[in-house]
């Protein structure tokens, strides 16, 4: 029998200390952000920056404004403008607005805090009437040369030695810090105390670090576009074939448009899985993300494939997949994966693939896993074609219990990570409906992983308003190089 609603409660608020709901990353001084994180520039576009702004409510959502030569533009425009010309994260551009003067979330910035936005040449010895400052005054300029300096420093910190970076220590705040990354190197030589760094990693974790596990399929409540979660970022599928073929739908669930754009989005999924593809006269089998070619096109007929279900795919198409050096030949049983028990032994389950036999130790992982595919009952002497495979475990992005005990789990790179509580559960839009309930044999398969936890709002709060407490005074020394922001 399935837990009811109120005893997952109960497991959840009794097995679990309050104190351990939430657990926020750790700070490293030593390693803010990484410099894949930092060079990301094509995180977001332009309609992701807007939906970013407008989800945070502030004055800068509706704002045109100059950019750095005096054209009007939106904010969100002059964000992406800047990371496209200087090949720097976005992100990196929203945070510094807000550790700054905080303008992501001021619905009534003063013109002073938009001429020194990013606190750009405003540095502890004259402030606000630094010469950097006043030749770099202006939203626009701001922008330009916050970002535009990290550039330059990958550009020169082998030939400036004043510029902090990956494997030297330096004294911070009274502190020894050895940055682990350039982009550590480069935040500390933009803001050269520890606080000021903290603020930054605080605000990044709390907009950008991401939360959902490998194998999630998402969407948000005004969009019908869903979306998975693979390698860190989203893939859309655009349609219905193309999910279903893959994946239960029942698995989706919704989240706000913020969680969305902490993931870069990817490669669309257009294809439904296992559709026959042709590039002329070579013939593939779309096997998830792998294409698998057919020896010859009487190969694909003698399989059972239907020639008007093939689709036209052209050289560059093939350009998208990786292709799987085994070619499929006539010899080779179940192409496409069959799940079969055996007359011999009713209770049995296997999935027959590619001349390998897996067992599954409960069907409910055939139902979730497979939910297009019907057993079918064969003789045991089937199995002589066949050679043993490891067993099933439940897809990336499944949730599962263990019946008998109290703990649920979500999949996560083929582990299972604890949830930490029924707030956490419900705060990532998971219910109760979804979760899978086991025996003790399928949850021994996985190692564990990290538990999962989410941010509170009142972490996210923190880290908006942590910020230099007198906001007149920007935490930046950054020196201009070059005179002006255009020549960074």
């Amino acid at each position: 029998m399935k837990p009811s609603i109120l005893t997952l409660l109960v497991i959840f608020s009794v097995f679990l200390a309050p104190s351990s709901v939430f657990a926020a990353a750790e700070f490293n001084p030593n390693f803010l952000i990484s410099d894949e994180e930092l060079q990301d520039w094509q995180s977001m576009n332009v309609s992701d920056i807007q939906s970013f702004l407008e989800d945070k409510g502030g004055y800068l959502a509706t704002l045109r404004i100059e950019d750095y030569v005096g054209k009007k533009r939106s904010v969100a425009d002059i964000i992406y403008q800047a990371a496209k010309m200087y090949e720097i994260n976005p992100k990196y551009a929203l945070v510094k607005l807000q550790k700054e003067q905080s303008l992501i979330t001021d619905k009534s910035p003063s013109q002073k805090k938009l001429d020194g936005a990013t606190g750009y040449g405003i540095t502890d010895g004259c402030g606000w009437t630094c010469d950097t400052y006043l030749r770099n005054k202006g939203f626009g300029k701001q922008l330009d040369s916050a970002v535009g300096i990290m550039r330059w420093y990958y550009d020169h910190k082998n030939s400036e030695s004043w510029i902090k970076q990956e494997g030297k220590t330096y004294t911070v705040s009274g502190e020894a810090i050895r940055p682990e990354s350039d982009a550590t190197g480069f935040l500390y030589t933009y803001t050269p105390h520890i606080q000021g760094n903290e603020n930054f990693w605080k605000l990044w974790q709390a907009w950008f670090d991401q939360t959902y596990t490998e194998g999630s399929l998402i969407k948000t409540a005004n969009d019908s576009t869903v979306y998975l979660i693979q390698d860190g970022k989203r893939r859309p599928f655009k349609s219905m074939s193309a999910l279903v073929t893959r994946f239960d739908p029942s698995r989706i669930i919704t989240v706000p448009s913020s969680e969305l754009l902490r993931y870069e989005e990817s490669t669309a999924i257009t294809l439904p899985n296992y559709a026959i593809l042709r590039n002329g006269s070579d013939f593939y089998l779309l096997d998830y993300d792998v294409l698998r070619k057919f020896k010859s096109e009487s190969v694909v007929k003698y399989l059972g494939f239907n020639p008007d279900e093939m689709i036209d795919i052209s050289s560059s198409d093939l350009k998208g997949f990786t292709i799987s050096p085994e070619v499929i030949t006539a010899e080779i049983q179940s192409v496409t994966g069959k799940l079969v028990s055996f007359k011999e032994d009713p209770g049995s389950l296997y999935y027959l693939k590619q001349d390998t036999f897996h067992p599954l130790y409960d069907p409910a992982i055939a139902k979730a896993n497979f939910p297009n595919l019907t057993p079918e009952t064969v003789p045991l002497s089937v199995l002589k074609d066949y050679t043993e495979g490891t067993p099933i475990k439940f897809q990336d992005g499944t949730l599962f219990g263990v019946k008998g005990y109290n703990e649920v789990y979500v999949v996560d790179h083929g582990k299972k990570r604890h949830i930490a509580s029924a707030e956490v559960f419900l705060g990532l839009g998971y219910k109760w409906n979804q979760v899978i309930w086991t025996n003790s044999v399928v949850g021994s398969l996985f190692d564990r992983g990290e538990p999962l936890y989410i941010r509170t709002s009142e972490q996210v709060n923190n880290a908006s308003s942590d910020l230099t407490k007198d906001i007149n005074i920007a935490d930046s020394s950054t020196d201009d190089p070059q005179n002006t922001s255009n020549d960074v």
